[in-house]
């Protein structure tokens, strides 16, 4: 089997995105430099040396081993997992939505929620990369904090 370049060059596309890093921040945060990343993006590499691999992983916040369960296709399930934690989590949030009600001093609370809310159902809508779980941690730890702050 033969490894899937395009998939990496998406994968860390479109992760590198979700961190709102550009190509040269990841070589400010431990990744490989701004040429390397451009060559991966555009899908112009055929093969990447282990610390290039461990350099990428680190700086885009990927669990060890992931570059090589995206080049040789396994990391689908891995993918699948985290869209189903968030999905869990959203579908939690939901349940609870008609718990909250709504009064005047409720709504910043409700909008909080609703940004959450609509953060979350981003995240999991996105078929084609793995949901930003600490964007989602973020904005659940700022809804959660607003939340206490009106109780």
């Amino acid at each position: 089997m033969t490894d899937d370049w395009g998939a990496l060059a998406k994968a860390v596309r479109a992760r590198r995105e979700s961190l709102r890093m550009a190509q040269a921040d990841l070589a400010t945060h431990g990744g490989p430099g701004e040429a390397t990343v451009r060559r991966i993006e555009r899908g112009e590499v055929s093969s990447v040396r282990a610390g290039t691999k461990s350099q990428l992983e680190a700086a885009l916040r990927w669990h060890p081993g992931t570059v090589d369960r995206v080049l040789d296709g396994t990391a689908t399930d891995e993918v699948t997992q985290t869209r189903r934690s968030a999905e869990a989590a959203l579908s939690y949030a939901l349940a609870q939505e008609a718990e909250l009600g709504v009064t005047a001093t409720g709504r910043p609370v409700l909008a909080a929620y609703e940004r959450t809310s609509a953060a979350l159902r981003d995240l999991v809508s996105v078929e084609d990369r793995t949901p930003d779980l600490d964007r989602a941690t973020e904005l659940l730890r700022e809804a959660v904090a607003l939340l206490i702050r009106e109780i």
